[in-house]
C-alpha cells in the first residue's frame, strides 16, 4: 500500500536507477503519471515531458480502459472492445481525441514525438489495470522510432504486465498482486489530481 503517488514513485528508485543508462527522458501520463513521473526523472536526472494519451473507458467500470488513443495512435484491447459496436466504439474514439486537444492545450509540456528518434524513454503512470493506457502511449513511441522504450508503474496486474511485457522493451512494476480490481486500491490516498495541482506541479519545468 502506498500512502500517495509521490509515496510510490520514491520506492520505485532502486527499480529505476538500474536503467539510469537507457534513459534519456521520462514522460508522464496525465493525470495520475505526471507526480509519479516528474519524482523518477529528478532521481535520474533526466528530463521530463507529458506525452497525452486518453484512455477509453469501460462505461461499467470506468478505471478500466477498453483501449487508448495518442496524437499518433490507438490500441483497444479486442476482449473488452467487443462490448461496443463499432458506431459506439468510433464515437468513443472521436470524444477521446477532442479530449487530447483539450489536454494539449492546458498543461503544454507535451513531447514532441519526432524528437524522440533513437532516445531512451521512460514511460509512467500511477498503476495499470488493463495496460491499454500504456499500450497505445508504446506504439506511438515505436513509431517515432523511439529506441529503448521502457515502463515503469507503481503496481499492475498480472494480465497488464503479461501485456506490456510485450510492448516495451523492459517493464518496472513493484507490485503485481493477484486478484487485482483497481489501482486505487493499492493507494491510501488516490484523488483525482486536479488541474491545478498539475499546473503547480509543471512550473517545477519552466
Amino acid at each position: 500500500m502506498f500512502k500517495n503517488r509521490r509515496d510510490a514513485a520514491q520506492k520505485m528508485q532502486s527499480l529505476v536507477t538500474e536503467y539510469r543508462g537507457d534513459i534519456d527522458i521520462v514522460l508522464g501520463i496525465p493525470r495520475g503519471g505526471i507526480e509519479i513521473g516528474l519524482e523518477i526523472a529528478k532521481q535520474l536526472n533526466c528530463p521530463f515531458k507529458l506525452i497525452n494519451v486518453r484512455k477509453l473507458a469501460d462505461a461499467a467500470n470506468p478505471e478500466v480502459a477498453l483501449g487508448a488513443v495518442t496524437d499518433a495512435s490507438s490500441w483497444v484491447h479486442q476482449q473488452l472492445a467487443d462490448r461496443y459496436d463499432s458506431t459506439e466504439a468510433e464515437a468513443m474514439e472521436r470524444e477521446a481525441r477532442l479530449k487530447l486537444a483539450e489536454l494539449s492545450d492546458r498543461y503544454g509540456h507535451q513531447v514532441e514525438l519526432e524528437d524522440l528518434k533513437n532516445k531512451g524513454v521512460l514511460l509512467t503512470d500511477d498503476g495499470a489495470a488493463t495496460g491499454a493506457t500504456l499500450t497505445a502511449a508504446v506504439h506511438a513511441l515505436r513509431e517515432a522510432g523511439a529506441n529503448p522504450v521502457g515502463i515503469a508503474v507503481p503496481v499492475a496486474s498480472v494480465e497488464a504486465i503479461s501485456l506490456l511485457e510485450d510492448q516495451a522493451d523492459f517493464t518496472l512494476a513493484l507490485e503485481t498482486p493477484l486478484g487485482f480490481i483497481a489501482v486505487s486500491d493499492y493507494y491510501q490516498d488516490f484523488h483525482q489530481v486536479s488541474d491545478h495541482e498539475i499546473q503547480q506541479m509543471l512550473t517545477r519545468l519552466d
